[in-house]
């Protein structure tokens, strides 16, 4: 997630991913985070382009605003 919000994803895999603000355009208090897609089946329930947006919501602030992604590993891991 952090790799597609900071533009660093083939142009491939950001068809998988929505921020919630392109999808709708009035503001909300959830407007940066990103949008959780249906998913009609438990097989697409539990991949990648379902779970990674409803981790990375609940993911803490203090984690999403990582500089660098070895900064972001440093903040999961609690280190920093």
């Amino acid at each position: 997630m952090y790799r597609h919000l900071h533009n660093m994803l083939p142009d491939s895999l950001i068809k998988y991913f929505t921020k919630v603000e392109d999808v709708h355009e009035h503001n909300t208090r959830f407007s940066r985070s990103l949008s959780i897609q249906y998913a009609r089946t438990n097989y697409y329930r539990f991949s990648n382009a379902c779970r990674g947006p409803k981790i990375w919501n609940a993911t803490p602030a203090s984690i999403k605003e990582a500089t660098a992604v070895a900064v972001l590993g440093f903040c999961v891991w609690g280190l920093t």
